[in-house]
């Protein structure tokens, strides 16, 4: 999705918000519960060049989203309740289930601690070559590259392109 047609969604649904429609559509498109899936769990503000930082939420954002779900009246269960759930039907109230991927070592040192506060159950997923030692985060390898480069070239389209790497925008 571009950026534009990010702002556009955006602000499509922030009027939805705050016109009050969107409480007027929610029985129409609400279904019977949501899983949020979550990566990284980091105190903090991210690094200027941190392309990654979609993937990266802090421990006060997880308190806050916790918090705001059992306030909002959904049941955080399991992932594994989530089938059952989903097969009998919408008579239970809806619910939430929280997932962390790729298990970062943050997960336990900053997701557990607030998973715990709040007696909320969670699935972490650890793909078998990270627990074997032999798995490498590529996108962080190269996020970490990339920064340490002052130069990058490439080859695009048959033709080596030339990139400087001194500031975070370029």
């Amino acid at each position: 999705m571009s950026r534009r047609s990010t702002k556009l969604l955006k602000a499509a649904l922030s009027a939805l918000h705050y016109t009050g429609a969107d409480d007027l559509l929610s029985p129409l498109a609400r279904g019977a519960g949501a899983i949020l899936m979550l990566h990284q769990v980091q105190p903090g503000l991210p690094d200027p060049f941190e392309p990654n930082r979609i993937l990266r939420v802090t421990p006060e954002f997880l308190d806050q989203t916790i918090r705001q779900v059992i306030e909002a009246g959904f049941e955080i269960i399991s992932l594994d309740e989530v089938g059952p759930r989903l097969k009998e039907g919408n008579s239970r109230r809806r619910f939430v289930a929280f997932t962390l991927d790729d298990g970062y070592r943050d997960n336990l040192v900053h997701a557990y601690p607030v998973f715990k506060r709040y007696s909320v159950p969670f699935t972490v997923y650890v793909p078998t070559d990270y627990a074997d030692g032999a798995g490498e985060l590529w996108w962080l390898a190269l996020e970490h590259a990339i920064r340490a480069a002052d130069r990058l070239t490439i080859r695009m389209d048959g033709a080596d392109r030339s990139f400087v790497l001194q500031t975070p925008e370029q």
